[in-house]
């Protein structure tokens, strides 16, 4: 597909905007970050990660620019005006600092600026290589990274929840660009290539080409379902995985600011998440090594950092004053991080949805442009953020709320998709609530006052805190200011004795036995519903976030769910069994080297997950027996495995929940029997186990070709999704039915 879009670039745009000839040259013989094998050295230089064709370079700073070459070789560089020159040292490492450049202004967002070359002479022994990088355009560079909700791309979907719908045909940017690493090639933005850009990264670099009519260039970095340890570099011994392999190599490319949008992995962390982005701020500063610029108007050598406060995703207890429930703390833990100098937050609470991917990433990236125009860009008039907690002021039976960015007021509005919000004068201000003196939390009035916000109760006379939109998901005429901004959540005690602050008081309890320990609790009063989801490639397949995560984050809340998923495809349940139930042992078949291997990788991931967690119930998924169908110790292995589990959690009333193999496949004729005895022995199982529970996958494998069906040995992507559910209904219902008794 990227292909074709650089063909469509080439004959769409004037002859003068991008050569993509040399930029296939460049990717070809330059490896991406990622690929195991390293490059041959070779005296034609091997640009850094960064420089290739179509690239945007930082202004006002000074710009490394590094490669390879021969060990010995001398490398010279010229861009614009200028030439510097160096020697590769003994691994053939080479590095020059351009001296700083001023970006040519466009006229509007639709100009086509001409592109400079940068030439990489390299010399050694009486032989010469150059290397050309073309197209380049000097102006602002942003690094936009992430989990999901950064990694999805515009496409061609355009309604009310997601953006105008003319952003793809009017998107003719040739000075915006967009690079994700590790994959090192500049996309020109186009009508035709703007369907590959990133949502947040596209809207937030339009924005602020907008306004300030310089060529922009977002370098994407982003993993779904990723946590922030995986990009974390402050320990090089355990450097995060996507670091390495994303974000190491751009280190020192000139940058104006980064944008960070993740949390969602990491949700259950709460307050424990501030010291984590923290450290990922500081230590990505640190290893940048950028210089302040000489400009006033410059980048920073601390360059900015905005992070998106995570959305609202399903739904708020509505008798719950005291808030503290899904992802308030994470919310809290975020706004405490804007203690970090040259950082911003953009609030995203009204623009969340049911599930965790919310459409409307149009708003998203204009609250962080907001954020950087105001602040880097010196567009002091526009405000940058939607009104954030200040201080507070007890008067008498009332709290008076100040806030940062109210300046122009406050009021009350709707949001629908990516209209602005619309105001909403005669309502009642929802999730505010009031705490009195007593410790007693209760739901209060508010009255705005200009810029102000003015808490309370009929029945608190001496009020000591207050909290709004403390919540996992709150939802109606919310805070916002004049701007249109809305008002982040916030809690004037902080944490307070939210959920997760009223779980550590308990460490001590029986109650929440085992929490900092990470050990499991059985049946207790507070804790969370753990579902660990195992088996062979039917499971593989399954992606929990579809449809499972969904239903039981729906039936018991989010904050009380955690799930751990971890399968391979092609297995016998031998290898996930510690011993050996066959004698004699069997000679055939597929027998692990190791007994239990699997199981080992399982359970260090069940046990990571349940670290300084209490968990209530525990409920085992099982997806397996293809691999098994000539096994006649496959209910004994079935036992066995559930054993393992219960000793090994320290929790005897283990739910189980197994999927029976499908009655056909790729062997339906050759092995229908063996087939049939697997199918009867889960069934059996499942039925005669106390807390057990199947369900029936035979018309999920079902593929129409032309007219007619074929049954495959794996399910169809529809098909995954109502076997998640299925399991889902199921697990729910063995929970609730403990929970009745």
């Amino acid at each position: 597909m990227r292909s074709k879009a650089k063909s469509t670039i080439a004959t769409g745009l004037v002859a003068g905007l991008a050569v993509f000839g040399s930029l296939r040259i460049c990717v070809a013989e330059s490896k991406p970050a990622d690929d195991k094998e390293v490059p041959a050295l070779t005296l034609a230089a091997q640009c850094g990660l960064p420089f290739r064709d179509n690239a945007v370079l930082q202004q006002e700073i000074p710009l490394p620019v590094w490669g390879t070459s021969l060990p010995g070789a001398r490398v010279m560089v010229t861009f614009d005006t200028q030439t510097k020159t160096t020697v590769a040292d003994a691994d053939g490492n080479w590095r020059v600092v351009l001296d700083s450049m001023t970006a040519v202004k466009l006229a509007t967002v639709n100009d086509v600026p001409v592109g400079k070359t940068m030439t990489i002479v390299c010399e050694k022994d009486g032989e010469k290589a150059v290397r050309e990088i073309s197209n380049l355009l000097v102006g602002e560079v942003w690094l936009c990274a992430g989990q999901s909700n950064m990694a999805g791309k515009m496409g061609r979907a355009g309604s009310p929840k997601h953006f105008p719908p003319d952003s793809i045909e009017k998107a003719y940017y040739p000075a915006l660009r967009q690079m994700i690493s590790p994959k090192g090639e500049w996309l020109v933005c186009s009508p035709e290539t703007a369907v590959w850009f990133k949502k947040v990264c596209f809207f937030f670099a339009r924005r602020l080409q907008r306004d300030i009519l310089v060529p922009v260039g977002v370098i994407n970095a982003a993993v779904g379902g990723s946590k922030i340890e995986a990009w974390l570099n402050q320990r090089p011994p355990e450097r995060g995985s996507h670091y390495g392999k994303m974000i190491a190599p751009l280190e020192g490319f000139g940058l104006r600011g980064m944008v960070w949008y993740q949390g969602e992995s990491n949700a259950s962390d709460g307050r424990r998440y501030q010291p984590k982005l923290e450290s990922l701020i500081t230590g990505w500063r640190a290893a940048w090594q950028q210089p302040d610029s000489k400009s006033a108007a410059g980048p920073r050598g601390e360059f900015s950092v905005y992070f998106v406060q995570l959305p609202g995703i399903g739904s708020s207890p509505t008798d719950n004053p005291v808030g503290g429930d899904g992802r308030a703390d994470i919310r809290q833990a975020c706004f405490e991080t804007l203690a970090i100098k040259n950082t911003g937050m953009a609030v995203t609470i009204d623009i969340g949805d049911l599930r965790e991917h919310p459409p409307n990433k149009y708003d998203t990236g204009i609250r962080l442009a907001r954020l950087a125009l105001h602040n880097d860009y010196g567009l002091k008039s526009l405000v940058p953020s939607g009104p954030l907690y200040k201080s507070h002021k007890i008067e008498g039976s009332t709290v008076r709320i100040t806030f940062d960015n109210a300046q122009n007021g406050l009021m009350l509005a709707v949001k629908e998709g990516f209209l602005p919000p619309r105001p909403t004068p005669d309502a009642r201000l929802p999730w505010l609530s009031i705490q009195g003196k007593d410790g007693t939390w209760h739901w209060a009035d508010g009255k705005i006052e200009g810029p102000e916000l003015v808490v309370s109760c009929k029945d608190v006379k001496e009020p000591i805190a207050v909290r709004y939109g403390y919540t996992q998901h709150p939802v109606g005429s919310l805070l916002y200011n004049k701007d249109g901004l809305p008002a982040s959540p916030f809690s004037t005690n902080g944490y307070g004795d939210s959920a997760s602050v009223r779980m550590d008081k308990l460490d001590s309890s029986s109650e929440a036995a085992g929490l900092a320990s990470g050990s499991v609790a059985e049946e207790t009063a507070v804790g969370k519903h753990l579902f660990i989801l195992s088996g062979q490639s039917n499971m593989a397949g399954l992606d929990p976030d579809v449809s499972f995560t969904p239903a039981v984050t729906r039936a018991f809340g989010e904050s009380r769910v955690l799930v751990v998923k971890d399968a391979a495809s092609g297995m016998s349940i031998r290898s996930w069994c510690k011993s050996n139930l066959e004698h004699p042992p069997p000679a055939v078949g597929r027998i692990p080297k190791v007994r239990g291997e699997l199981y080992a990788l399982l359970m260090g991931k069940v046990k990571a997950a349940i670290k300084e967690q209490t968990i209530q119930t525990v409920t085992f998924v099982w997806m397996q027996g293809e691999s098994d169908l000539r096994n006649p110790s496959y209910g004994a292995y079935l036992q066995a495995l559930i054993r393992q589990l219960q000793d090994d959690l320290d929790f005897k009333n283990i739910n189980v929940v197994i999927g029976r193999i499908s009655d056909n496949g790729l062997d339906r004729t050759k092995r229908l029997e063996e087939r049939k005895f697997i199918r009867r022995t889960q069934v059996e199982f499942a039925e005669s186990y106390p807390r057990g529970a199947w369900v029936d996958t035979d018309d999920l494998n079902d593929r129409k070709q032309g007219d007619k069906i074929v049954h495959d040995l794996h399910y169809t992507p529809e098909g995954f999704k109502i076997l998640a559910e299925r399991f889902a209904e199921e697990a729910i219902a063995l929970i609730k039915k403990r929970a009745e008794k």
